[in-house]
């Protein structure tokens, strides 16, 4: 077979999935394996699944779990905890300004934070296009203890252990949220990019003016593969 053929059947081969492909799955099954870089860096796994809520499959609403571990050189770490950093709590955090004088900085030297949550997510389809967006809900955070500089005063510090998404600053430990676009390359891999949001939090051995909890917000673009461990069976497409 010459190299003529071999490009015709590979053209005809491709053009073939693009018109069966034109409908979507009533589910997806995915694992991701993302790299994010920008301040900082990250990797991280996630399991998802994501269920038709639509006539057409285009729009479909999942659940997951997701593996992260965010590592840097010096970051800057400000007071968490919404009612210092807004003087406020609940929804009201959305339109309130930081109040300057409640905010201290933690300088740690080599960030390493490794959390596990609970994800949900909303998606719509387009042919191979996904657009989609996800969020880390509820898990928890490990990572060794060191010391850093709060101030002019060291004290001992580590990842604040539970994550709890709430609203704004009212959110707890370390949580990830991702905006997207998937493209399916066949019926099992895929190549996915987007922005990655984490709030990253580690807690004081002490409290200083009566708080233990810092934060640092970084959005970093990522790149991703997916892999769809159940192929499409064409009898569950409509």
């Amino acid at each position: 077979m010459n190299k003529s053929t071999l490009l015709i059947c590979f053209v005809a081969s491709t053009f073939g999935f693009a018109q069966t492909n034109n409908f979507t799955p009533t589910l997806q099954t995915n694992i991701d394996f993302n790299i994010a870089a920008g301040q900082g860096g990250s990797v991280s796994a996630a399991y998802s699944r994501l269920v038709s809520k639509s006539k057409n499959n285009r729009f479909k609403i999942g659940y997951g779990i997701r593996l992260n571990h965010y590592i840097s050189q010096r970051q800057s770490y400000i007071t968490a905890p919404a009612q210092l950093t807004l003087g406020t709590t609940g929804p009201a955090v959305l339109f309130s300004n930081y109040i300057l004088e409640n905010i201290d900085t933690l300088s740690i030297a080599r960030s390493s934070i490794s959390y596990v949550n609970f994800k949900v997510g909303f998606q719509y389809s387009i042919r191979r296009l996904d657009i989609g967006f996800d969020i880390d809900v509820i898990g928890f955070s490990l990572g060794n203890k060191q010391n850093a500089n709060l101030n002019t005063t060291m004290t001992e510090v580590r990842p604040k252990a539970f994550n709890l998404l709430l609203i704004g600053d009212n959110d707890l430990g370390s949580l990830n949220s991702e905006f997207y676009l998937r493209y399916w390359l066949d019926n099992r891999f895929a190549i996915r990019t987007g922005v990655s949001y984490q709030f990253l939090e580690y807690k004081t051995a002490q409290f200083f003016a009566g708080n233990d909890r810092f934060r640092n917000k970084v959005a970093m673009p990522f790149i991703a593969l997916t892999f769809s461990p159940f192929k499409w069976v064409w009898s569950d497409l409509r």
